[in-house]
């Protein structure tokens, strides 16, 4: 019993020395996130990154933040993104950001953590 829980093991140290390889791989030939640009906001740094066939918005305030996944065949420019990011999808993330704030200090009172 012990020798093929060994075996399997030995299998999965393999699997992750191959997928250890092939992403060290992707890096070298090319699979980089890139930065396509910023969008000024007065509280929010926003950033769109092209990386792996998909653009994300990342959205940041402070400690906090949001990441938005989008398939470069979902759009026919990059900006398309721009456009997306409008005032309402801007107001909805600022609620999340406040939510998101009310979450980690409720918990930071509920466990006596500061």
């Amino acid at each position: 019993m012990n020798v093929k829980w060994l075996k399997i093991f030995d299998i999965g140290l393999q699997i992750n020395n191959c997928n250890y390889i092939a992403s060290n791989f992707n890096f070298l030939i090319g699979f980089t996130m890139r930065v396509v640009g910023e969008i000024p906001h007065p509280q929010l740094k926003i950033t769109i990154f092209n990386w792996n066939n998909r653009y994300l918005i990342k959205l940041e305030a402070g400690s906090f933040e949001q990441t938005f996944k989008v398939s470069e065949f979902d759009i026919t420019s990059e900006e398309d993104l721009k456009k997306m990011v409008d005032s309402e999808f801007l107001q909805e993330a600022e609620a999340r950001f406040n939510d998101m704030a009310q979450s980690l200090l409720k918990s930071q009172q509920r466990n006596d953590v500061f």
